[in-house]
């Protein structure tokens, strides 16, 4: 909810990976050009759909690199995969499909991806079979880049896929801090103490110290109680002068 998903737009060469994210965009971000490996580098730009924040990264197609440059470039769409919240595995529509899209396919296992199978706006598209199901993830979404068609259809299975349950709506009370989930935990819990202390009558000043853990938990949140922990957890995280 603070930093946004970190989705990660990953191929082999040429099957459209920059010209998805300008889509995406809606603006000429990253270069595009006829010509396979035209990205050599990790490329970052944020935005907003349907209310989730999202940091949308473009790398340089997965293949055998033929020199220092696209080495480094093809290592860093690798690091970019390992640290992806959701990865956007995009196929060739108008291509067959070969060992490349398999390796990178093998890179994904365990993690969340959907496939996009781009360039449906080619005649050779019609040929393209369904996707080997180890190329399919959660979903598989046609779309073309070019035309930027099929996008609203892939912004869907973004959110479904970044948030299962359902996006918080705006009134919602959202817990962004595992501190405050922690504190809130024990304030449950000490509240059930102090109902079930006062249902079996174990008497007044046990259910009042119950009572009194509950209050204190919540009152970390707010700021109404600190101690030496809190104090710590909060100077860990941030650098204040003197």
């Amino acid at each position: 909810m603070r930093e946004g998903v970190r989705v990660v737009i990953a191929g082999k060469p040429n099957v459209g990976k920059s010209s998805l994210m300008n889509a995406l965009l809606d603006e000429e971000r990253a270069i595009v050009t006829e010509h396979p490996g035209t990205t050599r580098d990790v490329l970052r730009e944020s935005l907003v759909c349907q209310g989730v924040m999202l940091t949308v990264v473009d790398t340089a197609g997965i293949h055998e690199p033929r020199d220092a440059a696209e080495t480094e470039g093809v290592r860093r769409s690798r690091a970019a995969l390992e640290e992806a919240d959701l990865v956007l595995f995009v196929l060739d529509g108008a291509a067959p499909l070969d060992e490349r899209d398999f390796e990178i396919a093998g890179r994904l296992e365990n993690r969340t991806f959907i496939t996009v199978v781009n360039k449906m706006d080619l005649p050779e598209y019609a040929d393209f079979a369904e996707p080997d199901p180890r190329l399919r993830g959660g979903a598989v979404v046609s779309t073309s880049a070019l035309k930027r068609t099929g996008l609203d259809d892939l912004r869907d299975a973004v959110v479904e896929a970044a948030w299962p349950s359902g996006v918080p709506s705006s009134d919602a009370v959202v817990v962004t801090r595992v501190r405050h989930r922690d504190a809130l935990a024990r304030a449950e819990a000490a509240i059930g103490a102090t109902v079930a202390g006062l249902e079996e009558d174990r008497g007044l000043e046990l259910a009042a110290v119950d009572g009194r853990e509950a209050l204190g938990a919540l009152g970390e949140i707010v700021g109404a109680v600190t101690n030496e922990d809190i104090l710590q957890a909060i100077f860990s995280k941030f650098c204040i002068g003197k």
